[in-house]
């Protein structure tokens, strides 16, 4: 259960990968953007609600204690947030499909 605490961080890190790999082909990268973008939201979401009901998540990267390791840690405040910001980038990326120009799609406005 403590993957769930990186997935908000590393679903858009292979989302830009995944897209630098299908470059200049706009209709793949926005299909794949949208599909991260509600995956994003649907695990923000799963992430609050295992707060909810567990308490505080953390998650040791790599198994190192600190000082030496990354300890991602989420409570109820860091989750929302996270929530906020899923749904705040599945707007911003839907209202760009209507107001982006062509050209700007396809130098790396999807992968960025």
């Amino acid at each position: 259960m403590t993957l769930v605490v990186a997935l908000p961080i590393l679903l858009p890190l292979c989302t830009g990968v995944v897209c630098l790999l299908g470059w200049g082909q706009v209709g793949l990268q926005r299909s794949i953007s949208v599909i991260s973008g509600v995956a994003n939201l649907l695990v923000a979401v799963a992430l609050l609600w295992y707060v909810r009901t567990d308490g505080i998540l953390v998650s040791m990267m790599g198994n190192w204690p600190p000082p030496f390791g990354i300890a991602l840690v989420a409570d109820l405040l860091s989750t929302i947030m996270v929530v906020l910001s899923a749904i705040m980038g599945l707007t911003v990326l839907l209202y760009s499909f209507g107001s982006m120009d062509r050209e700007r799609e396809q130098w790396g406005y999807y992968p960025l």
